[in-house]
């Protein structure tokens, strides 16, 4: 490897373009190629274009601090993440089963006598990851007793408010959690800490692995449809 992947490293984690240091995975080779052909400064530079191209369109959010607000870009990498087609066609699947079942769960709320207790018949094809809730007897107790090993989230927020993340946790921060959750059980649920796949994203001229997850879109009506790709968070 060299140009931009001359000093990447794949670390510990399960990694998306390299399966080996200096391997790549075959549905990355030409990607790979490409940046490894890439002058000094070149990426850096289609980088900027992009983030004025967002700026200029409006593709923006708003972060608020006190009483201002503030107009930023929304985050982005010019680095692809690339799902082999298999995979992908593996995640369309459990998508749209996912969908489909959430909508007859919303019909028959609506539509007011008894919750039905199956609606497709069919195994998950997406696993979900084990969420307790601290409202339940049992999970409370096995919550407390390990919170230092846990993500604990607000129920009621989103985006990474309201958040704990056990292993990285100061005890004070996590006695104030344990607080919480006696005071407002149906306020917390809880999670186990997942480590995410890396793959590599421009940061200061080079690339570095980041962990990423995935958030794709879906257009339900007649015919469910998953948009071909998606966006990928860097959560920190």
């Amino acid at each position: 490897m060299n140009g931009l992947l001359k000093d990447y490293e794949v670390g510990d984690f399960f990694d998306e373009m390299f399966s080996a240091p200096g391997k790549v995975r075959p549905h990355y080779e030409l990607l790979a190629q490409r940046l490894c052909e890439m002058e000094e400064g070149e990426l850096e530079r289609k980088c900027l274009l992009a983030e004025k191209s967002y700026l200029n369109q409006g593709i923006t959010f708003t972060v608020y601090s006190g009483d201002e607000g503030t107009e930023r870009i929304f985050p982005f990498d010019l680095i692809p993440r690339i799902i082999p087609s298999k995979e992908w066609e593996h995640i369309e699947r459990g998508l749209v089963q996912r969908l489909a079942a959430l909508n007859l769960f919303l019909h028959d709320i609506y539509h007011v006598p008894r919750m039905i207790k199956f609606y497709l018949g069919e195994e998950p094809i997406l696993p979900n990851i084990k969420t307790c809730l601290t409202s339940d007897e049992f999970d409370q107790k096995y919550v407390l007793e390990n919170l230092r090993d846990l993500v604990i989230k607000a129920a009621n927020e989103s985006g990474g408010y309201g958040m704990l993340i056990g292993p990285h946790a100061t005890k004070a921060d996590i006695e104030k959690f344990r607080a919480a959750i006696l005071a407002d059980p149906r306020g917390y649920v809880t999670q186990p800490v997942i480590n995410l796949s890396r793959s590599p994203s421009f940061c200061d001229g080079r690339a570095e692995g980041r962990h990423i997850d995935l958030r794709p879109y879906i257009i339900s009506g007649e015919k469910t449809s998953i948009i071909p790709g998606g966006l990928h968070r860097q959560p920190d």
